[in-house]
């Protein structure tokens, strides 16, 4: 096993790469946000990773504001074809900081390809529950 592949499963399991994995594979799903994954992928140095984030972070707020109205001005009935299929997480500021440790820790080669693994990978809200429940 290479020291590479070593290296991937903690950080692949990981809370906090997780969740911001799921950031953006949300935001590819629903808003097509590819310029981030991009951004991401060609992000070298930690500083590019981590201006690479807070651009999406940026757009990210936006789609949360987005669902938020649009979740506002839907009527209670029957779901619309547009609706979500999940709701939206905000991810808080300390994310980065919780980030950066990662980084630190790993390196930026591993972070970045376990947060776009988690974005690219299929996602279904069953799966996640049933996940949840064993837990």
């Amino acid at each position: 096993m290479s020291t590479s592949t070593k290296n991937l499963h903690p950080v692949y399991v990981h809370q906090t790469v997780r969740k911001f994995g799921e950031c953006l594979r949300k935001a590819l799903e629903d808003e097509k946000d590819y310029a981030s994954l991009i951004a991401l992928e060609y992000a070298e140095t930690k500083e590019d990773f981590f201006d690479a984030l807070k651009d999406f972070l940026r757009r990210y707020d936006g789609y949360v504001k987005k669902r938020k109205r649009e979740k506002a001005s839907e009527s209670a009935g029957t779901p619309s074809e547009g609706q979500r299929k999940y709701e939206w997480w905000k991810p808080p500021q300390s994310i980065l900081e919780e980030l950066a440790q990662v980084v630190d820790d790993y390196g930026v080669r591993v972070v970045r390809t376990a947060l776009i693994s988690h974005a690219l990978v299929y996602w279904d809200k069953t799966d996640s529950e049933k996940e949840e429940t064993d837990e």
